[in-house]
């Protein structure tokens, strides 16, 4: 997500939604999808992009972190942890 600003260089127009734009489509994702949003600056979003963002989600609709991420999907998948060490370094 780039930004709110007019889209400038050809079929980018996507990446400049406005915060409801990109909240409609957020939220429009069936529940349980995991999606990611990647913001750049060199289209005029920052963080006040995102603050204006997140009151429009859906109430299902939670924005997190990689780290966060990555503990949810521990913690519907306990074992994926142990199994993904043992790929790396060999079994215990």
């Amino acid at each position: 997500w780039r930004g709110t600003g007019n889209a400038t260089i050809p079929f980018a127009q996507r990446e400049y939604m406005s915060a409801q734009q990109l909240a409609d489509e957020l939220s429009g994702y069936h529940k349980g999808s995991v999606a990611y949003v990647y913001v750049t600056s060199d289209g005029g979003a920052n963080l006040d992009s995102i603050y204006d963002l997140v009151p429009r989600l859906a109430p299902h609709v939670h924005l997190v972190s990689a780290n966060a991420l990555a503990i949810l999907a521990l913690g519907v998948y306990p074992g994926a942890l142990l199994r993904l060490c043992s790929a790396v370094i060999g079994p215990p």
